[in-house]
């Protein structure tokens, strides 16, 4: 029976029983939604990747969202965004995907970003380093004239170039991996107060600055490896 103010559950959720938070802290929740500012965005697979679904489930990133979100109200995944799509991402990029196509296996990487309201870094407010003595360093490896224009340093910040399109920009993104960066290469992003503040794969680095529309500029710290880097460390100036 109805009442004023008070819906009937979709047959759907009549099913599934009654809703209960017996199993999740809601504080934990009101940390994630309530307590966070800024934009959070997130895709479900890399450009070039399918989002697979299965017909009693739908839609496999969807699922572990659900359940991650889960995980952080029974307080098993902290309660901020950056852990929980760290989490997302994980528990989706690790499922073993049947298909019924050759070559009967595939899977799915998920994509975020996040920027927090008070991220308003500029130029200004960057480290004391020299960038000259940063960009000098480069041209002991590339004496060439003719090679100048293939430095790390420049790679780096042609995907940051706005004056090149979107798709430009992570087309020209393979051809940086395998010109500069060793098998399993890791990018640190350093703030400016010396901390690290992003550790990822190289691929998922150079995927992300290129997709984004806030960073005005890379600076290369630190570099480990000879041709090929192994691992570098890095700094966005923001706009």
């Amino acid at each position: 029976m109805e009442t004023p103010g008070v819906t009937i559950k979709p047959l759907l959720s009549q099913m599934t029983g009654a809703t209960s938070l017996s199993e999740v802290n809601k504080n934990a929740m009101v940390n994630l939604f309530c307590q966070s500012e800024g934009q959070a965005i997130i895709t479900s697979s890399q450009p070039g990747q399918y989002s697979w679904c299965d017909t009693y489930n739908g839609g496999l990133f969807t699922c572990d969202v659900f359940d991650v979100l889960l995980l952080v109200g029974q307080e098993k995944v902290s309660p901020d965004w950056e852990s929980t799509f760290a989490t997302m991402k994980e528990k989706t990029s690790t499922r073993q995907i049947n298909t019924n196509e050759p070559p009967f296996k595939a899977s799915q990487t998920p994509y975020y970003t996040i920027i927090r309201n008070n991220d308003t870094r500029t130029e200004k407010d960057q480290p004391n380093y020299d960038e000259d003595c940063i960009e000098r360093d480069f041209d002991i490896h590339n004496t060439k004239d003719t090679d100048k224009g293939n430095t790390l340093y420049l790679a780096l910040n042609s995907l940051v170039d706005e004056n090149k399109s979107k798709d430009t920009r992570l087309q020209m993104i393979p051809n940086i991996l395998q010109t500069y960066f060793a098998n399993n290469a890791k990018v640190r992003t350093l703030g400016r107060n010396g901390m690290t503040v992003d550790y990822e794969n190289a691929a998922d680095f150079l995927r992300r600055i290129a997709l984004s529309r806030r960073i005005a500029k890379i600076t290369v710290l630190n570099e480990n490896g000879n041709n090929k880097k192994t691992e570098i460390s890095v700094h966005e100036i923001h706009k």
